[in-house]
């Protein structure tokens, strides 16, 4: 695909304003050259560190109604969740007293704040600020720009945008454009709005593109209520997720706090799969939308990956997208996202080991391998499973480049990242996993550790499995922990299994407390 199409969303508005002139690669450049000139294992400094999002990393409010999450509760989100919990309780009676605002001009709270154009550049006050009320949906949030009149993909990237929102069937003139291109630009709208959930699929017929939508009515018509409906229902739903996250928030606590909510939520739907409950065109994906992420809980990894990005961004934490490579038309779906100036490949399918085909079996436990790590560390995984971990080359062609930063990867963010054995270093692990549990937000306890190569993981390994220095380990972690009796009391639990592989991470899963 052709460098200036595809958004690099990674970036964010201070960086791209700087350098609105440039094509993604180059953004993409001199962030990596940012990652490269800092040694990974320096410590944080107070002006290094990301202590706000609203200050390098916020992008701009996502929701633009008076009524928007961040705008209403600007300093603190801690009534969200009753709230959030009482609207759902109504949350039918709402959306159908609500229909007719939402399908008319006045309700964009589901939509973004800024358009990021098919060059890469994000386009201030591109969205929401044209208010005129002769303007159907899609020219309020995608208003006409002058560039369009001399860019064909950008005019038809805006069309498509348009189009969807305006629930418009009408041909897109292509302008001149191949198939390909129009094909490249179609996924560039579908990553960028993981909120056009019934937007599915396009034609071409002659010199226009048409494209096709889900949620179907009896007789074929667009069905503007159900969907308006379930809008409505991200909206509320969200807010669970968002729940406490303020925008002096730290951005990285804020990203390990929806990534471990969302994983605890969510189940790997395996059986929606092979039931083949996508296929009902009356309504959105079930198993790859946002709003079966966000509503009905059950998604494959397409849907972990819109989650991750939809809600990321809510809070201002600039996320993509991104498709891998796939081998016989089976692929995966994961994020890349951007804390301060590093960024980061994030997998939240494979950081959650539930299953609708085992039923609750393993839907407490979040894994942490593959949480905002580097290029090497997310290709660390099984030769068979390796193509799951590389973004598609047509697609992403400048994210062929190494993303080298690891401060923010979550075991060495926590110190809890080994390069050799050392049981003083263990316990030391022990006590900081013990010590900073949080039951309520953490699913089950674990205690989990990074290691610099598989080899140390397996001897690590086997020293932990040898009774006595297993019990050793822990009075010593015991010891250390004292009067922290709550802390000291996980212990008391019995190994439920260990987890490990080729990423070089152990997770000793517990069992669950009496």
């Amino acid at each position: 695909m052709d460098e200036d199409l595809r958004n690099n969303q990674i970036d964010g508005a201070d960086d791209v304003a700087d350098k609105e002139n440039e094509s993604p690669e180059m953004v993409f450049e001199d962030v990596q050259s940012e990652e490269e000139n800092d040694e990974s294992g320096d410590s944080f400094s107070d002006n290094e560190e990301d202590s706000a999002i609203d200050e390098d990393v916020v992008v701009e409010d996502i929701n633009s109604s008076e009524d928007d999450v961040l705008e209403d509760e600007e300093d603190t989100f801690d009534d969200e969740k009753e709230a959030a919990d009482d609207d759902q309780d109504d949350i039918n009676d709402e959306s159908t007293d609500s229909d007719d605002d939402l399908d008319g001009e006045d309700d964009l709270d589901d939509i973004e704040d800024d358009d990021l154009d098919v060059e890469g550049k994000k386009n201030k006050g591109s969205r929401g600020k044209n208010k005129q009320r002769n303007l159907k949906r899609g020219f309020k949030i995608v208003p006409h720009e002058p560039e369009e009149d001399t860019n064909p993909s950008l005019k038809l990237y805006n069309e498509m945008v348009r189009h969807t929102y305006n629930y418009d069937e009408s041909g897109i003139p292509l302008n001149g454009l191949s198939s390909g291109r129009a094909d490249e630009i179609y996924e560039c709208v579908r990553g960028d709005y993981p909120e056009l959930f019934w937007l599915c699929s396009w034609t071409i017929r002659g010199d226009f593109i048409y494209l096709v939508y889900r949620c179907r009515k009896p007789n074929g018509d667009i069905d503007k209520k159900q969907i308006e409906k379930k809008l409505h229902e991200l909206k509320v739903g969200s807010k669970f997720f968002t729940h406490g996250i303020t925008r002096r928030t730290d951005p990285y606590k804020a990203l390990i706090t929806i990534y471990k909510r969302l994983i605890l939520a969510i189940d790997y739907d395996e059986l929606g799969s092979e039931a083949g409950i996508d296929e009902d065109f009356s309504a959105d994906d079930k198993i790859r939308s946002l709003h079966s992420a966000i509503i009905r809980h059950k998604v494959v990894c397409a849907g972990y990956a819109a989650a991750m990005q939809y809600l990321l961004q809510q809070v201002g934490i600039p996320c993509a997208y991104v498709s891998s490579e796939d081998i016989n038309k089976v692929g995966h779906a994961f994020n890349i996202v951007k804390i301060g100036k590093y960024c980061y490949y994030l997998d939240a399918t494979w950081g959650d080991m539930s299953n609708t085909k085992y039923g609750d079996k393993d839907n407490d436990i979040v894994l942490y391998e593959y949480c905002c790590v580097s290029f090497s560390d997310f290709c660390k995984t099984s030769p068979k499973d390796l193509h799951n971990h590389i973004p598609k080359r047509k697609y992403y062609p400048w994210f062929k480049k190494d993303l080298k930063a690891n401060r923010h990867e979550y075991y060495r963010y926590r110190k809890c990242f080994i390069s050799r054995y050392n049981e003083d270093e263990l316990v030391r692990i022990f006590v900081t996993c013990a010590k900073e549990y949080n039951p309520k937000e953490d699913g089950r306890f674990s205690v989990s550790f990074r290691c610099t190569t598989v080899e140390l993981l397996r001897q690590v390994l086997s020293m932990i499995q040898n009774p006595s220095n297993y019990a050793r380990i822990l009075n010593k972690a015991k010891t250390i922990l004292g009067k922290n009796k709550r802390a000291a009391k996980l212990f008391d639990n019995r190994i439920d299994k260990y987890v490990y592989g080729e990423s070089a991470v152990i997770s000793i899963i517990y069992k669950k407390e009496d």
